[in-house]
């Protein structure tokens, strides 16, 4: 499933061992779109594209974990749990940081406000040296008039003396490290000192919500106490006259644009609406809450939904005032909406000249799920072929399928749980183009790796991978192989 704003189709995973092995189809393009989420990783070699929710793991402190948002808006004691089914994780568990770059960079910064003057830090990836003069590697705009006060401890560079206004730093190319790695490039930091306007926005840019092991969907604000949120659901064979995305959070001010394809307006129905209060980290400081979808539905049912969030701090009202979200108020708040596919099941397919295969795993094992009911649907929502998973996990639909016209045209692919869930691969995103990967340890000419992609040198060119990017001990890890010519 996907998406966000750069995601491929559906989601991205890692292919079955050998669904097509036996019968490779011509001029194959691989139309990758597996779910997969958490600990399990994707196929790292040919780049996938990850559209994994971040909402269900976010990492931010003093996030508030929600169990029952529909209680704490009446002012009851909030209850423990899902209502369905699930362990999320307990309020206090250790959740997923700021991602730490590979090599010597720049992994984050913030600013010291516990003196009077403030401090601007920024935290690389290695030690830092305390005898070495990084002045020389700094450089401040607006420039202060003067050399800038640096100190670093352990990894941490610190500037001091910027006062309380906008500035940004920039770390010179050959910055060193302690261990005589250094800079490849200038860094440019922002630093933001000034009021913020209330801002709501959904952590991550994809849309994927693992049904098991996941705790919600994070809602990041800056400057606001307290959020209306409501949960509409788009039943499943609606989805096709939708687009399934992550769009950008709208600013306080501006008018919301949430109608057609990317909202839920016409084709779905509310089934959730409550306020939700913010534990602020501090005036100007962005806070994750985390929002429990799995704790205020009362049953699943085939479908996709949508999250929408509204700043209603200080006693404002939310802009709408009915279902349609009518755009009545001169000030909106600040607010975001975010799809989001509740989900248990991967789905990955391959788009060649004889057939489109797909295959179905679980996102919180990674294993095939045999018997799974797949369905490939028209642009109008009629079925154009169905069939179940085999022991592969793997189901075949044949290309002519593919080639309707108008309202037979194939539009979606739609995988249905045993509980209720449903994955789904829009067949409208590209695929991704295994000759436009960056290859790993593949050399350019200067020496260096290059994430460029590869060209088939010869006349022909092997491409080998494995079916997942980790394995447990006593696993068989399986590899494909695709073999191509230069076309």
């Amino acid at each position: 499933m996907a998406m966000g704003d750069e995601t491929p189709q559906g989601t991205a995973s890692s292919p079955t061992p050998d669904p097509t092995a036996s019968n490779p189809a011509k001029g194959w393009q691989a139309r990758i779109a597996e779910l997969f989420a958490g600990r399990v990783s994707a196929v790292a070699a040919i780049g996938l594209v990850i559209a994994a929710l971040a909402g269900g793991a976010v990492a931010t402190k003093g996030l508030e974990v929600l169990n029952r948002p529909r209680a704490l808006a009446a002012g009851e004691a909030p209850g423990q749990g899902w209502s369905l089914f699930g362990k999320p994780r307990a309020s206090g568990a250790a959740r997923r940081g700021v991602p730490k770059p590979e090599g010597f960079a720049i992994w984050r910064s913030r600013i010291d406000s516990s003196r009077a003057e403030p401090l601007a830090c920024v935290e690389l990836t290695r030690p830092l040296d305390p005898g070495k003069t990084y002045s020389d590697y700094v450089l401040i705009s607006p420039d202060l008039g003067h050399t800038p006060a640096v100190s670093v401890q352990g990894s941490e560079l610190c500037v001091a003396g910027v006062g309380f206004n906008d500035r940004r730093l920039t770390l010179l190319k050959g910055l060193p490290a302690k261990g005589g790695e250094t800079l490849a490039a200038n860094a440019d930091v922002d630093f933001t000192f000034g009021e913020k306007p209330p801002y709501v926005g959904f952590a991550g840019e994809g849309v994927i919500l693992p049904r098991e092991d996941s705790d919600g969907v994070g809602i990041e604000t800056v400057n606001v106490s307290k959020l209306q949120v409501e949960v509409w659901r788009v039943v499943d064979r609606n989805l096709v006259r939708k687009s399934i995305s992550a769009p950008e959070p709208t600013a306080e001010g501006e008018y919301a644009y949430d109608y057609g394809e990317d909202g839920p307006s016409g084709e779905g129905r509310r089934v959730w609406k409550g306020e939700v209060s913010v534990a602020s980290q501090g005036e100007g400081l962005r806070t994750t809450t985390v929002f429990p979808l799995g704790a205020v539905l009362k049953e699943m049912k085939p479908g996709g939904y949508v999250i929408k969030a509204q700043d209603i701090s200080g006693g404002r009202h939310a802009a709408s005032g009915d279902e349609n979200n009518s755009q009545d108020d001169p000030n909106p708040p600040a607010q975001a909406q975010r799809w989001v596919m509740f989900t248990d099941m991967a789905l990955s397919a391959y788009d060649g000249s004889e057939a489109l295969d797909v295959v179905v795993r679980s996102l919180k094992t990674a294993k095939i799920l045999p018997g799974t009911l797949v369905t490939l649907v028209a642009r109008n929502g009629e079925t154009l072929a169905e069939a179940k998973a085999d022991i592969n996990g793997h189901v075949r639909f044949d290309h002519a399928l593919l080639e309707g016209e108008g309202p037979a045209d194939a539009k979606m692919v739609m995988a249905y749980g045993p509980q209720g869930d449903l994955a789904v691969l829009d067949l409208d995103r590209a695929p991704v183009d295994l000759s436009k990967q960056g290859i790993g340890g593949k050399s350019s000419g200067g020496g260096g790796a290059t994430t460029a992609g590869r060209k088939a040198a010869s006349l022909v060119d092997a491409y080998v991978y494995s079916d997942r990017g980790i394995y447990r001990p006593g696993e068989t890890a399986h590899f494909n192989g695709l073999l191509r010519d230069r076309e």
